[in-house]
């Protein structure tokens, strides 16, 4: 990662446990021995990579800046699956993956939250809801608990918001 052009930004792990690095600068993503940190392989996504998250079916997903959106790589398989813009912004930033294999997005500058539905993917086509909120404002980071509750950080109202399965938005902190 000494390159010049070579920004770490996401990080997750396989379901083997092997890390895999994502990088802004140019747009490749590592899988890297545990133990080693020896690079096993190196994708070419040509993304700005900004955040990751894995699936249970080992899809890593992909935050990108260049593209505006999403972008999906099979672990398994060694296979890009595509990439796909969200509407109206241009910022994503944090990701996760709930239960049901739906991908959230925080968006920094569009003061939404953002899902894309998986059913929908494994269709053949892509929906897009974006869960928009009083309460939530530049969402950053964003995880799923293990009662399918999306939290996430709001970085200018300086809390950390709950939306349950039913949409109700509530504050835990701040």
């Amino acid at each position: 990662f000494d390159e010049l052009d070579t920004i770490p930004r996401g990080l997750a792990i396989d379901r083997d446990g092997f890390p895999w690095v994502g990088t802004y600068g140019d747009g490749l993503l590592r899988r890297l021995d545990p133990d080693s940190g020896e690079v096993l392989r190196v994708v070419e996504t040509g993304a700005s990579i900004y955040g990751m998250a894995i699936d249970a079916r080992g899809v890593l997903w992909m935050s990108t800046l260049s593209e505006a959106g999403l972008a999906a790589y099979d672990t398994v398989r060694d296979q890009l699956l595509g990439s796909w813009s969200l509407p109206g912004c241009t910022t994503p930033y944090g990701i996760a993956v709930d239960e049901r294999g739906n991908i959230w997005l925080g968006t920094w500058s569009c003061d939404t939250l953002v899902r894309f539905d998986r059913a929908s993917f494994d269709a053949g086509t892509v929906r897009v809801d974006a869960f928009e909120s009083e309460l939530l404002r530049e969402t950053r980071g964003v995880a799923v608990d293990g009662d399918g509750n999306v939290i996430v950080a709001d970085q200018s109202n300086h809390r950390i918001r709950k939306i349950a399965s039913d949409g109700l938005v509530t504050t835990i902190a701040g």
